[in-house]
């Protein structure tokens, strides 16, 4: 590669970072050997906006008219939980009755999807409905990894956006198995993922090859050292952290999900380890106006619209959002999962403020 090219290709890493919305996600072992997978999602208010759906077994889905691609039609074998966007039962993030979860992540400058004709229609799925297909129609990662092979998937327009969303995923089911899913120059990637971390841009491989960069970082104190017979000693606690980057780039990000994910203690079983997630978590919460991006001259902002965390064990969906930091869930055990049409809710609600002072007067 020429020095020329070579800049070129940093300059527009560079762009494309800048344009990430910052998803997080991580998946956890507890001790008693339930997984919990969990993840925030960042987009600017003004851009998304999410209800939270209940999808029940037996539906037929047909992909809508403007899609203008081919999609599969299929119905629906599992039932599932999880959010949407614009009100659409297409969902980004979600868990089936099986204990299957999925996630879409935001995958700019790489994704590009499968190339269809008509013929092959009934083996297509759009990108905006992967997560969907996957939590309706399969109970393990091995049965989708396996259906994978002959499916394609096919971007298409978001209508509220005007452009093809890039979008790379995420699946995990409730024996620890997980795979994250890409296309990148039209063709299909699909990688194990021992790290157990996902955010975005640029590839997965990419970012396990640059974590070898932080080998060092440890949760234990570094001791004191002696310099020609002067003894120093740390500042404070966490100086085996040093170095552990802390902006909001997603190569970034990947790395301090990841020490965060091998270095806290695993809690008793799957809804303690949800409590933990959501501390891990925590850590990566934006706050609005802290990430920034221009658009036709104007500021746009990114925050942390929600954070989930899916109990794949014991089929429990949790989740809590920018207007209120209370942790909700959805038990699919105690829903109609044979119910007759798809539910949605909205989780705008606002922070509630308890007033306490009567207590302690």
């Amino acid at each position: 590669m020429s020095f020329k090219k070579f800049i070129l290709l940093c300059c527009f890493l560079a762009l494309s970072f800048q344009k990430i919305q910052g998803c997080t996600g991580i998946i956890q072992k507890a001790e008693n050997g339930d997984w919990v997978y969990s993840r925030t999602m960042e987009f600017g208010v003004d851009m998304m906006s999410f209800d939270l759906f209940f999808i029940p077994r037996g539906l037929y889905y047909d992909p809508p008219s403007w899609l203008k691609q081919p999609s599969a039609a299929w119905t629906t074998k599992y039932a599932y939980v999880g959010f949407g966007p614009f009100g659409l039962p297409s969902l980004v993030d979600g868990l089936n009755e099986k204990g299957l979860a999925a996630g879409a992540f935001f995958f700019p400058g790489w994704a590009q999807y499968q190339k269809v004709d008509s013929k092959e229609q009934s083996k297509a799925v759009s990108n905006i409905d992967f997560v969907s297909w996957v939590l309706g129609n399969f109970s393990t990662v091995a049965e989708a990894r396996e259906a994978l092979k002959n499916t394609k998937v096919v971007g298409i327009v978001f209508e509220p956006w005007k452009m093809v969303p890039p979008i790379h995923y995420i699946v995990t089911d409730k024996t620890g198995d997980r795979i994250v899913v890409e296309y990148v120059d039209g063709n299909q990637r699909i990688y194990d993922a021992p790290i157990g971390t996902i955010t975005n841009a640029p590839t997965y491989d990419w970012h396990s090859l640059n974590a070898r960069n932080y080998i060092g970082l440890k949760a234990l104190n570094n001791p004191s050292i002696a310099i020609n017979g002067k003894q120093l000693a740390q500042f404070s606690q966490g100086s085996g952290a040093i170095g552990l980057p802390g902006d909001f780039t997603s190569p970034s990000r990947f790395i301090r999900a990841s020490f965060l994910n091998q270095v806290v203690l695993a809690k008793k079983d799957g809804q303690e380890q949800v409590e933990r997630a959501f501390k891990i978590l925590n850590q990566f919460d934006i706050p609005k106006g802290a990430v920034r991006a221009m658009d036709k001259g104007k500021e746009k902002y990114e925050e942390t619209q929600w954070t989930s965390a899916s109990d794949l064990s014991n089929s429990r969906y949790y989740f809590h959002t920018n207007t209120s930091r209370m942790i909700r869930f959805i038990d699919l055990k105690s829903l109609d999962l044979d119910a007759k049409e798809i539910k949605s809710i909205s989780v705008d609600t606002p922070e509630t403020f308890v007033d306490i002072t009567s207590s302690i007067r």
